[in-house]
């Protein structure tokens, strides 16, 4: 397991009001408009268990149909059920509700769904789940075990006049891997640490795959611990890109 230091901190001991510490990199800004996603943007499972990801709709107008094709590493993931989400089946006025095909091919890594409203009726607006894909993980997957990219390959959204509506598309990712943050050493106990003396704790993450921002909140009994300093670790400082931090102190 590998485990990597991401904050120092060192504290006091000292009658001290409440303070948090907060650490960002380049913090992402929401897209703007219609947009296709996975959700949740990543999902994790254990060999041989299964997950679910919905394929949703954000801030759309008059969807009348859709077509979408999602992919997957077929040697890490296999893609067992794919059902209708509620956005399309129950937002339309058609009384004859709604078409919906899914074609599942394992062997080629890919679901294939599509959906449309019965009739001649307006298209539903605004936000929800188009369709669900259920995948059971694979117990070896090479080179790759345990990852896999979900990426939406292609999609195609018509409103009622069979107009293409414009969207951006937000993909998901895989992993077997668990991920844990923590603060060591978990406790300290040393009778030497009198009122005014410091000591340090580290807050250590193992285990994480493509880290590129983070925040930490700690808090503490202000009436006998108060921050003095924050130290940045090694572990994104370490890349040749170097990073922006801000610690803040709120004593």
């Amino acid at each position: 397991m590998k485990r990597q230091t991401v904050y120092g901190v060192v504290l006091t001991l000292f009658i001290a009001s409440f303070s948090t510490l907060e650490f960002g990199v380049k913090p992402v800004q929401a897209s703007a408009g219609t947009v296709l996603q996975i959700d949740p943007t990543t999902s994790i499972a254990d060999f041989g268990e299964s997950f679910t990801v919905n394929i949703g709709i954000q801030s759309i107008t008059d969807l009348f149909s859709y077509d979408v094709k999602l992919t997957f590493d077929q040697l890490v993931l296999e893609a067992t059920s794919v059902e209708e989400g509620p956005f399309l089946k129950d937002g339309t006025i058609s009384p004859s509700g709604t078409n919906f095909v899914e074609t599942i091919v394992n062997s080629e890594g890919y679901v294939r769904v599509m959906g449309n409203i019965v009739g001649v009726y307006p298209g539903v607006d605004g936000t929800g789940t188009l369709f669900n894909v259920t995948f059971s993980v694979r117990p070896s997957g090479g080179a790759n075990a345990g990852l896999s990219e979900l990426i939406i390959a292609y999609s195609n959204l018509l409103d009622a006049t069979s107009t293409g509506i414009l969207h951006s598309a937000k993909d998901g990712f895989f992993s077997t891997v668990h991920t844990c943050i923590r603060i060591e050493p978990a406790s300290v106990v040393d009778p030497t640490l009198s009122p005014g003396k410091t000591f340090t704790v580290d807050v250590l993450v193992s285990d994480v795959l493509f880290l590129y921002s983070w925040q930490v909140n700690i808090t503490f009994n202000p009436s006998v611990l108060k921050i003095v300093d924050t130290i940045e670790g090694d572990f994104l400082k370490g890349q040749p890109e170097g990073t922006v931090g801000v610690g803040l102190i709120e004593n």
